[in-house]
């Protein structure tokens, strides 16, 4: 986002196909949650508040939120995403059930154990963490930048603090992934 002059970002499942051509993907005044009706939840959201799947923010959404926490590695960060959005005071915008309609692609392997497991304990203490854990805290080093016709591939390396350690000056403690 620094070197281009981006207007509207889209994180989106690689695995989400559109049915319908009328969802159309651009930004709007606030976040937009933009896959409201996947089939493997038969068309509805999951729960109150479910970000995941497809969803854009402007950039100054994004710094507003402070960007993605540094905690979560594989899944589960679309929870934290819709949290710090609530707790920035944003609103957030959806399209209409018949338009914001998606196919999964099987995955191969059922997440939503580990995703249980990681939500009771990182969203315990987000309220407290999401304006110090974030883009202003991550720490990384560019090692190479390929452009390419359609995108730019960077290979960074990133200031990883070991997941069992406590969290710095805040004395709670991050979950071990060994379940």
């Amino acid at each position: 986002m620094q070197e281009e002059n981006w207007d509207c970002v889209f994180f989106h499942d690689m695995n989400l196909l559109p049915e319908d051509d009328r969802n159309i993907y651009t930004c709007d005044i606030f976040p937009a949650h933009v896959s409201v009706a996947i089939n493997k939840f038969n068309y509805k959201l999951p729960y109150q508040g479910y970000l995941g799947g497809i969803f854009a923010l402007r950039p100054i959404h994004y710094l507003r939120i402070n960007g993605f926490s540094n905690v979560y590695w594989n899944w589960d960060d679309e929870d934290n995403i819709a949290t710090r959005v609530k707790l920035s005071g944003m609103l957030l915008s959806r399209p209409h059930l018949l338009f914001g309609r998606y196919h999964m692609l099987e995955e191969g392997q059922d997440h939503s154990q580990k995703q249980s497991v990681w939500r009771l304990g990182l969203r315990a203490w987000i309220h407290q963490r999401w304006r110090h854990d974030g883009i202003n805290s991550l720490g990384y080093r560019l090692l190479a930048k390929e452009r390419h016709p359609l995108y730019t591939n960077l290979t960074v390396d990133i200031n990883f603090q070991n997941p069992e350690a406590p969290v710095p000056n805040r004395g709670i403690w991050r979950l071990k992934e060994s379940f």
